[in-house]
């Protein structure tokens, strides 16, 4: 009986392995590191017709990185006007749609006077195109933060593909406090622009502001216009799916989940994420609110940070939606069909990317024009890419015939030893 068990364990661990061997994904894509010497990298960007990538830290000052060589040189320096208490400091970069033409990017960072958040938009100089030019600084939003309180102020911008005017701007509900919920009450607040995602027009300005209001947004006529979805805790990483132009917004939780939330581009303005009279898919009923796609359990302490929808050229991962947990030092991916809401093909892969690299706090994901991947690390200094693994993958034919093998050898050494057992007895 004990040749049995040894051959059916023996055959269980290695169709385990080679189901792993066999994984187009496993075996798709691997961890590259692109530059290092960075202070607190919190995101990484591409600019449209530049093959550089663009990273900004904590402190203010954005680099521009030559992919190749990590060689890194100041793009921008704004680290005497931002503050960086707690969790303030630069936490925002996009690049205009049109930034080929028009030279222009857009920040979002905390004053560090006022505690405020700042939307600011910027231009290249005009004598070094290389370079931005800290002169040409335009305030289009200020957004009061509550006085004195350095938690939950987001931070993530961006441009919905196919959507040039819009920018979008993901805000915390301003406050941390272990036993309150959302201690200020801004999420579930439609006089509050803290808790939501915005909308602006940035190529139009009204009514004193220096920025316009879409017409479609849901709340255009109140006091608080910009408002495009809301009931939100801290969305501080968000994407839009380069291909179906969705918005995918990962908010950190408060005592019992993280959650993934998403926003098809037929979606139409005011959905209510439900925080925090909801967490995730729990809490009490709120009509209207609309739940999240996954759920990741709080647990021993989490910290989601949201990612993209991969749609690079490395194709087993096409589709797959990447995340992390800056806490807990991890990389996952799923897929999800919203045509079915049906969430599939989960897989870690913190052994098979971080393993060479140590404990890597991932603060954001990032793309290029072609969709490939980047990620920043907080506590390293570092950013990494996503690159096609080179190692070949054995023909399934030599697989299976090793595998054929190796069988064999398991049971003709398991009869062997039981053959010897029967002798000896």
């Amino acid at each position: 009986m004990r040749s049995k068990r040894s051959i059916a364990t023996h055959i269980s661990v290695f169709i385990a392995l080679l189901t792993i061997l066999a994984s187009p994904e496993v075996h798709a894509a691997s961890l590259a590191l692109i530059a290092t010497g960075l202070n607190q990298p919190m995101t990484a960007t591409s600019a449209p017709g530049d093959s550089r990538l663009f990273v900004t830290e904590k402190s203010g000052v954005i680099y521009a990185i030559d992919r190749q060589t990590g060689a890194k040189s100041v793009f921008l320096d704004i680290s005497s006007k931002v503050g960086t208490d707690g969790e303030r400091g630069l936490l925002g970069f996009t690049f205009d749609p049109a930034f080929q033409s028009n030279g222009r990017f857009y920040v979002d960072y905390l004053d560090k006077s006022t505690g405020n958040t700042v939307i600011e938009r910027y231009q290249i100089s005009s004598g070094n195109p290389s370079v931005a030019d800290p002169g040409s600084a335009y305030p289009l939003m200020t957004i009061d933060q509550p006085a004195g309180e350095t938690s939950h102020k987001a931070g993530w911008i961006g441009f919905r593909p196919g959507e040039p005017n819009n920018l979008y701007i993901a805000t915390g509900d301003g406050a941390w406090s272990p036993t309150t919920p959302d201690p200020y009450g801004n999420a579930q607040n439609l006089n509050s622009n803290l808790g939501k995602i915005l909308r602006i027009d940035v190529t139009t300005s009204s009514a004193g502001r220096n920025y316009g209001i879409p017409a479609d947004n849901a709340f255009a006529g109140s006091g608080n216009p910009e408002i495009w979805a809301y009931g939100l805790r801290n969305p501080f990483r968000d994407s839009f799916d380069k291909l179906t132009g969705a918005l995918i917004i990962a908010d950190v939780g408060f005592s019992a989940l993280d959650e993934v939330d998403f926003l098809a581009t037929s979606a139409q303005a005011g959905t209510n994420f439900g925080w925090p009279v909801r967490e995730g898919n729990q809490g009490s009923a709120l009509p209207g609110a609309t739940d999240p796609i996954f759920n990741i359990p709080v647990g021993n302490g989490s910290a989601l940070i949201g990612g993209v929808v991969y749609r690079g050229p490395i194709q087993s991962l096409y589709g797959l939606y990447f995340y992390a947990d800056f806490v807990n030092k991890t990389i996952k991916s799923f897929r999800y069909d919203p045509s079915t809401g049906v969430v599939s093909d989960e897989f870690d892969w913190t052994q098979l990317w971080f393993s060479l690299y140590g404990d890597v706090g991932v603060t954001s994901f990032g793309e290029d024009g072609l969709g490939n991947l980047f990620l920043t690390d907080f506590d390293g200094g570092r950013l990494f890419g996503l690159t096609p693994d080179p190692t070949p993958l054995p023909p399934t034919w030599l697989m299976l015939l090793s595998g054929v093998v190796v069988l064999g050898f398991l049971a003709y050494r398991a009869t062997k030893k039981n053959a010897a057992s029967v002798a000896m007895a």
